[in-house]
């Protein structure tokens, strides 16, 4: 085991997320140099829509954000 796989052992889970994600910021902007523009799929699997997205939204909620 290499120190960096030690070191980020010894992180609790939400840092070990932080670091997982760091790395891939690092991989994918030195992807973005190299070509000079994003990857197709950059973000793919990191945004999710509800299936309710394109549902009306009740008046209840437009009014609690002061849009009635």
């Amino acid at each position: 085991m290499s120190i960096i796989e030690k070191k980020i052992q010894d992180l609790p889970p939400d840092l070990q997320n932080e670091v997982i994600d760091f790395i891939d910021y690092l991989i994918n902007k030195k992807m973005v140099r190299q070509k000079g523009k994003r990857p197709f799929g950059l973000c793919h699997g990191q945004i999710k829509i509800a299936d309710d997205f394109n549902n009306p939204i009740d008046d209840e909620t437009l009014e609690s954000w002061g849009m009635l």
